[in-house]
């Protein structure tokens, strides 16, 4: 429902006592005129379309939904006050559409924070060329955005989108939720500004990666996209794809696991850009580690992880520092053709997995773990570590797990900071190790 806040306000006589009834508390922008006449108040639940003109400003004075079939259009220059700690929550259809000289606004009233915008699927927003500043006033997103399920689905719509001032993250993408197709030039700065646990500009789900679309990610608490495993699809089980945003992706954290796996029928392949960084979140209770694959007779991951040499790929940790931070690259099963790792650096790898009594690693090390940056399990097709570092590792270098062929991975590629051997000496067929086993450093 509408109605004009000053006819209310002059009835209890607190007219210009709380907000200035002859003009809007919020910023314009571009060339759009400043909005007059009295704020019009929203609330509650919107059963019919509406578009908001804007002429005058608008007031969100308690939370308002746009119900399922609804639409709710916010016309260009439209200026929108959404009081302390409430949301705007689009479970049909929000359509705002600024221009470059007619941008929209959504923000909160004077100092204080409103909650969020919150869609969710089959809702949908589409916004361009709008701002949004001072949301996440109850520790959610500045947008919140829930999926329908998995396979992900995508609600929402940024073109020109710049949010700035969220309390917690600038854009929170849950249940599989991505961006549409066609989203561009998303700019979020001053997330994390209360809310030292959730820092980033974006948090969201694996699968849906690959949505997130061009954009200026930096100026936050923490300069990097948080990636996380929901339950019960917590693998990439879908083809997806890592771009470079020119901010690294974190693993896991604030409760969450630092770990990616790459796992699901059809054999899906994640493929990581040039430039990227994934940092592995790792705490004591849980360590990060990269996994492609699981024990059985069929390969079930892939992995193509092609950088450049100006532009490597870096695999390392989080949370914690030095060699041995996090666990490294593992593949567990059989290995599909077409895994490719070149021009990558895997960094500070070595930590703990828990695997014991594979390889033939030297005698003299005594009952070491089977630990190492990059760790195989079955005999690869090919060697697919290329023109790649390893550096810094706590323990081995690349850890030959399998019975079988030897595919050697020293050739192209550099070691530095091993603890142990650059490469450890596969099995036989029959799984035996020679007696004399080489360790080359």
């Amino acid at each position: 429902m509408s109605l004009r806040i000053r006819d209310v306000l002059l009835v209890s006589g607190l007219c210009g006592a709380l907000i200035g009834c002859g003009s809007s508390a919020g910023p314009t922008g571009g060339s759009c005129p400043a909005p007059a006449g009295a704020p019009i108040a929203h609330s509650g639940w919107l059963s019919a379309d509406e578009t908001w003109a804007a002429e005058s400003p608008h007031l969100i004075s308690a939370d308002l939904t746009v119900s399922k079939g609804v639409t709710l259009t916010l016309a260009a220059c439209a200026d929108v006050t959404v009081q302390k700690g409430y949301y705007l929550r689009a479970e049909g259809r929000l359509v705002a559409r600024g221009d470059e000289s007619h941008p929209i606004t959504i923000h909160g009233e004077g100092a204080d924070r409103f909650a969020a915008l919150w869609v969710r699927a089959p809702g949908s927003a589409e916004l361009v060329h709008v701002s949004l500043d001072g949301g996440g006033a109850l520790g959610d997103g500045a947008i919140v955005v829930e999926g329908s399920g998995f396979p992900p689905s995508k609600p929402l719509l940024v073109d020109h989108v710049t949010i700035t001032n969220a309390a917690a993250y600038g854009v929170e993408l849950r249940t599989w939720a991505g961006f549409a197709d066609g989203s561009t030039d998303l700019t979020i700065q001053g997330a994390g500004s209360e809310r030292a646990d959730r820092p980033f500009p974006i948090s969201m789900s694996l699968n849906a990666v690959g949505t997130i679309p061009v954009g200026q990610y930096t100026g936050n608490a923490s300069d990097a996209i948080r990636v996380i495993g929901e339950s019960p699809h917590y693998n990439v089980e879908i083809d997806d794809t890592l771009h470079d945003r020119d901010v690294p992706y974190q693993v896991g954290g604030a409760g969450m696991f630092g770990i990616i796996t790459v796992l699901g029928d059809g054999t899906p392949t994640l493929t990581i850009e040039p430039g990227v960084t994934l940092r592995h979140f790792t705490s004591d209770s849980n360590i990060g580690g990269f996994f492609v694959g699981n024990t059985g007779t069929t390969a079930s991951g892939r992995v193509v992880a092609v950088g450049t040499a100006e532009k490597p790929i870096v695999f390392t940790a989080a949370g914690k520092t030095g060699p041995g931070a996090w666990e490294g690259i593992t593949f567990n099963g059989p290995v599909a053709a077409g895994n490719r790792l070149e021009h990558v650096r895997i960094e500070l790898a070595g930590g703990h997995g828990g695997d014991n009594g594979f390889g033939c690693p030297p005698k003299e090390l005594g009952a070491v773990a089977t630990d190492g940056a990059l760790k195989i399990f079955e005999q690869p097709p090919e060697q697919f570590l290329k023109s790649s570092t390893i550096t810094s590792s706590s323990s081995f270098g690349v850890f030959r797990a399998w019975k079988g062929a030897e595919v050697d991975f020293l050739p192209g590629n550099t070691f530095e900071g091993v603890a142990y051997c650059n490469q450890v000496l596969n099995a036989s067929p029959t799984g035996s190790c020679p007696t004399d086993v080489p360790c080359p450093k």
